[in-house]
């Protein structure tokens, strides 16, 4: 919990000192937290997003089923694991747990209370990426069924439906969020990008630890990204005149 705590209050002096850049159009209150994720799962559950997401399963599916992610599996163990890598894991891992969900729900809260706040957008938009993307992620796990590597069940990165609950790696899912919604927040293009290196960072922590394949923290991540694009509140966007796209 103290590292999760510390994380948190680094990435907010990161969107305060990096000076948020204040969207226009937004001088009223914004819509309540239902609102806003009735209006981010309209950007996010879209014919197009869910051809991403059969594309997304077929590619996970060409590593699990040709072998690739246990031999990455294994070149990690045996090339790149050891006790510094083990100590900078378990430090990213910390925020993918399920307490930073509920962190970004406070956010929001105070966001919808007081709005204009920059750390409230931030929150707000991690809560309706978050909230609008789990179904998506609850289902997949269940549906596919994959094994963990330190399980060492006969299926492992392969498919047996309802059989397990690990083929999409939710932590991955969970700690991106907060990274890349600030980074589409940050004004300044090298703190933006530097927040997106530091997205996957609770992804590799699983594949680290053996708790993930490779394929598995990938469509976590695919998962959070779209996520965090249906949650964005430019004023296009965020506009309720504007068209949604449900091509």
């Amino acid at each position: 919990m103290p590292i999760a705590l510390i994380l948190a209050i680094l990435l907010l002096l990161a969107l305060i000192v990096g000076g948020l850049r204040k969207r226009s159009g937004h001088p009223e209150r914004p819509p309540d937290p239902a609102g806003q994720l009735g209006q981010t799962g309209r950007r996010l559950y879209t014919r197009r997003n869910f051809l991403k997401l059969a594309g997304a399963t077929a590619g996970a599916a060409a590593l699990s089923y040709s072998g690739v992610d246990e031999l990455f599996d294994e070149w990690h163990r045996g090339n790149v694991r050891g006790d510094a890598s083990d100590a900078v894991a378990h430090f990213a891992k910390e925020y993918g747990e399920n307490y930073i969900a509920f962190s970004a729900l406070a956010y929001g809260l105070a966001d919808w209370a007081l709005p204009g706040t920059a750390i409230g957008r931030w929150g707000r938009q991690c809560f309706t990426a978050t909230g609008c993307g789990l179904p998506v992620l609850w289902t997949w796990q269940r549906v596919l069924g994959g094994s963990r590597p330190s399980d060492e069940k006969e299926w492992g990165p392969r498919y047996r439906p309802f059989t397990d609950e690990n083929s999409v790696s939710g932590h991955t899912f969970l700690g991106a969020i907060p990274f890349l919604v600030a980074a589409k927040e940050l004004g300044h293009p090298v703190g933006a990008w530097t927040l997106r290196a530091l997205s996957p960072m609770t992804g590799w922590s699983r594949i680290n630890d053996e708790r993930h394949y490779l394929s598995q923290v990938l469509l976590g991540y695919g998962l959070a990204w779209e996520s965090v694009q249906a949650a964005d509140l430019s004023p296009v966007e965020a506009s309720p005149e504007a068209p949604s796209s449900t091509e």
